[in-house]
């Protein structure tokens, strides 16, 4: 599993910054990328945003990264759907806002179901969620 630092961010009482992409472009995207923000929310609920421009946003992201930026990726679900949870971590989201979480008992729930591979109820099935052709270990992820 890679590292995720807006989540060691969280846990540690850090305070962070961000912005929201709604523009669907990744070229955006990459930019904010390197602007010194923490997090950037790809946003599928409110923002002409879809699971094709959302891989396309967060490879630009992950491309800044590895030339210094230290911005890490947030999706946020158009909705509260475990099947659109299991995607969003199949096209490489490591980090997940699940809209209309009403209670404690719902948010306990949700993330149950992406805190890892091993203990969550989704499973392996995208390339994204998967370190790429050097990695050879595919039981990893299950």
């Amino acid at each position: 599993m890679h590292d995720n630092p807006v989540k060691e961010a969280l846990r540690s009482g850090a305070t962070t910054t961000g912005t929201w992409l709604t523009l669907g472009s990744p070229a955006v995207a990459e930019a904010l990328a390197h602007c010194g923000f923490d997090w950037l929310v790809v946003d599928l609920e409110r923002a002409p945003n879809n699971p094709a421009s959302a891989v396309e946003q967060l490879r630009a992201i992950d491309a800044a990264r590895v030339r210094g930026a230290r911005a890490g990726a947030i999706v946020r679900l158009a909705e509260n759907d475990p099947v659109l949870a299991k995607r969003a971590m199949d096209i490489g989201a490591q980090t997940l806002i699940f809209p209309n979480v009403n209670s404690a008992d719902e948010a306990q729930r949700q993330s149950g179901r992406c805190s890892t591979h091993k203990t969550a109820t989704a499973g392996c099935g995208g390339w994204r969620d998967w370190s790429g052709p050097a990695d050879t270990d595919w039981t990893r992820c299950m």
